[in-house]
């Protein structure tokens, strides 16, 4: 399941638009934001791509990460997004229901465009009153089989935290066992 050019893995973040998906990229990368600062919401326009490289135990890896505005409708244009790639992630705000309630459609939108792929689902803002229900994430979680469900929050949590995801969809892709893989 490696991607083809064996250069870097091409992974997805999707999910309603103002969940934290820039957020997210941007902090683990470093990215010092002035709009992460104070928390203004920017509408990513259509999608933007990263070049994320973890130094890990196992050397470095390196990751094609392709951050969806959350606004474009289904189609043609996300399909284009999700073709080739190796692993995704599905973000939704903890505070928020509706996003929550989107994630069974954003997962078959994917999985319409690659089947089978790793995916994790982030629950996000969890410093904020939580809204969805453990029980439903439990559920959607083992319903959906997702590699994993991590709860974070985007703006304050530590980049090992964030790295979580990468880490996990790692040791897939690279045939580790699981866990096993850890920045350094």
């Amino acid at each position: 399941m490696a991607n083809q050019n064996h250069d870097a893995y091409k992974v997805v973040i999707i999910g309603n638009g103002g969940v934290g998906k820039t957020t997210f990229i941007k902090r683990l990368m470093g990215i010092n934001d002035n709009d992460i600062q104070t928390g203004r919401y920017i509408v990513t326009s259509a999608y933007a791509r990263y070049d994320l490289h973890l130094n890990t135990n196992h050397g470095v890896v390196r990751f094609d990460v392709w951050d969806t505005s959350g606004q474009e409708p289904p189609g043609v244009l996300r399909e284009e997004y999700y073709q080739n790639s190796d692993a995704g992630i599905i973000m939704f705000a903890l505070s928020a229901n509706p996003s929550f309630v989107n994630v069974k459609m954003w997962d078959d939108d994917l999985c319409s465009v690659v089947p089978n792929i790793p995916r994790v689902l982030i629950g996000n803002c969890a410093d904020e009153h939580q809204k969805v229900k453990e029980r439903s994430i439990s559920g959607i979680t083992r319903r959906r089989s997702f590699e994993e469900y991590i709860k974070m929050t985007a703006t304050t949590d530590r980049t090992d935290k964030l790295a979580e995801p990468f880490l996990r969809f790692a040791e897939k892709l690279m045939e580790l066992s699981p866990n096993t893989l850890h920045l350094v």
